[in-house]
């Protein structure tokens, strides 16, 4: 192990320890979570988690396949062998796509942001979450190195 790797091991934990302490602190004390503006739990439609919009299928399309870039194969690999002609026979060993099963395009599914149908674009549910980063408190410490973020939901 290099010693640079070792030195990032030792700050990843470090930053861990002292997240972890800071994130036991007792409501009330410390400066307000950045992550949840003091909040520390929510509730929230479990459709769109709060958003207000949800993503629905818009149709689809023909896109060229990204995987082989449309040749519908991938040298170096070892399922068919290709004669390339040329100064000098030689065999090129290739596959199949198997993302574009060797046609080179495939369908792409276009999506489009709606209206929740569920909260009718409240955001507002039944859905408790808790923020991740003061678990819950609305309180970090002042010197809290440690940035989670997010919600989970609660137990």
């Amino acid at each position: 192990m290099k010693f640079s790797h070792f030195l990032i091991i030792m700050f990843v934990l470090m930053i861990i320890i002292i997240g972890c302490a800071a994130t036991q602190m007792p409501k009330g004390q410390g400066v307000i979570c950045d992550n949840c503006k003091g909040l520390g739990e929510k509730y929230v439609c479990r459709t769109c988690l709060g958003s207000g919009e949800m993503s629905i299928a818009d149709g689809q399309e023909w896109v060229r396949c990204s995987t082989c870039s449309g040749d519908g194969i991938i040298e170096g690999y070892w399922r068919r062998k290709y004669l390339i002609a040329g100064p000098k026979e030689k065999y090129i060993e290739a596959r199949q796509c198997s993302d574009c099963k060797g046609k080179g395009w495939v369908y792409e599914i276009k999506y489009k942001q709606v209206t929740c149908s569920t909260c009718l674009g409240t955001g507002n549910g039944n859905t408790h979450l808790i923020c991740n980063r003061c678990k819950g408190t609305g309180h970090v410490a002042e010197n809290s190195a440690w940035m989670i973020k997010g919600w989970s939901e609660a137990k």
